[in-house]
């Protein structure tokens, strides 16, 4: 590459508020966009730390613009290395009188990304376009996606299955504490109904309310 891009882990790591956190991502991703090699870096992950801020701190930072509210401040601390979660977040009650105590919770991310998603990314980053659906293969350098007709709900109800069961397989692994909140990254570039993903949101509900 003729260009580098990277993110030095003191500035991945520094803590920020939910709003301060998503405008440094927004800052981020607008420097990488006006850089002549943005697709190659995005899509291909690219560059140091570039991977974390993807598939990590997106989805972290939009848990914590959800936390937050005009009486609950919200601070986010990003995390790199082995340790067995991605973030720490910070909540605190804003108020007028009294003393506020902070909670915390611990945050992993867990992604949908498997070989087809990995090859869908690279297609797009090389080829400019790629199929949604359908078939997609390597055969030597060169990534050739397939047309195909498929039942739009029937690979709905394939891609909420995968999600549902990177979650179960973080739960049932037994390695989180209950402060620890299981956040699962959706990758696959076809973007789900809303339907599927409130479907989705009851039967992950469900399945707390009788683990």
């Amino acid at each position: 590459m003729s260009e580098r891009f990277n993110i030095t882990a003191s500035d991945y790591k520094k803590s920020r508020t939910a709003f301060d956190l998503m405008k440094w991502i927004q800052q981020v991703l607008s420097d990488l966009y006006a850089t002549t090699e943005s697709s190659e870096i995005y899509y291909e992950r690219k560059g140091k730390n570039i991977k974390q801020l993807i598939e990590e701190a997106v989805p972290v930072a939009r848990l914590a613009l959800h936390l937050s509210s005009p009486v609950v401040k919200v601070e986010v601390s990003l995390k790199l290395g082995n340790q067995n979660y991605d973030a720490l977040i910070s909540m605190e009650p804003i108020r007028q009188n009294g003393v506020s105590e902070k909670k915390q919770c611990k945050v992993e991310v867990t992604t949908t990304e498997d070989a087809e998603s990995t090859l869908r990314r690279q297609a797009l980053s090389r080829l400019g376009s790629v199929n949604l659906m359908g078939k997609i293969r390597r055969e030597g350098d060169e990534i050739y996606s397939d047309d195909e007709f498929v039942d739009v709900k029937e690979d709905e109800e394939k891609r909420t299955e995968k999600m549902f069961e990177r979650f179960r397989r973080k739960v049932e692994s037994k390695r989180y504490d209950k402060d620890t909140i299981i956040l699962v990254n959706y990758a696959d570039i076809a973007p789900l109904s809303m339907l599927s993903r409130m479907e989705l949101v009851s039967r992950t509900n469900r399945y707390i309310t009788s683990y």
